[in-house]
C-alpha cells in the first residue's frame, strides 16, 4: 500500500453499524406478527410502550419487551393451541424471532 492509503483502505471497508440498523428490521417484525396472535387495540399501552423505547433509543429495553412478550406468546401457543400446521408455523416464528432478539441482546452486552 502507498503512504497515501486512506483508513477505508486499512480497515478493509469497515464501517461501524448503527444499532438502529440492527434494532429496525426486528421491531418490524415483531410489529407485523404480533397482531396475528394478540389483540393490538387490548395491548396498544404496550405497544406504545414498545414505540416509545424504539424512539428514544431505549434498545435493550425495548428488546427486553419484546422477548418478554415472544416467551409468553410461544407459552400460550404451546399450552393452549393445537398443533395444527397454522399454529406450528406461528410458533416457529415467534420462537425464530426470539432467538434473533436474543443474539442481538448478547451481542449489545459485549
Amino acid at each position: 500500500m502507498s503512504q497515501q492509503s486512506d483508513s477505508v483502505d486499512l480497515l478493509g471497508g469497515y464501517k461501524p453499524v448503527d444499532l438502529i440498523q440492527i434494532i429496525h428490521p426486528i421491531r418490524e417484525a415483531f410489529l407485523e406478527i404480533f397482531p396475528l396472535v394478540i389483540n393490538a387495540d387490548k395491548n396498544a399501552k404496550f405497544l406504545q410502550h414498545i414505540s416509545n423505547c424504539y424512539y428514544k433509543r431505549k434498545y435493550e429495553e425495548l428488546l427486553g419487551l419484546m422477548l418478554h412478550a415472544q416467551k409468553n406468546i410461544v407459552d400460550l401457543f404451546e399450552k393452549k393451541y393445537s398443533s395444527s400446521a397454522k399454529h406450528v408455523m406461528m410458533i416457529s416464528k415467534w420462537r425464530t424471532l426470539g432467538e434473533k432478539i436474543q443474539r442481538i441482546k448478547q451481542q449489545m452486552q459485549q
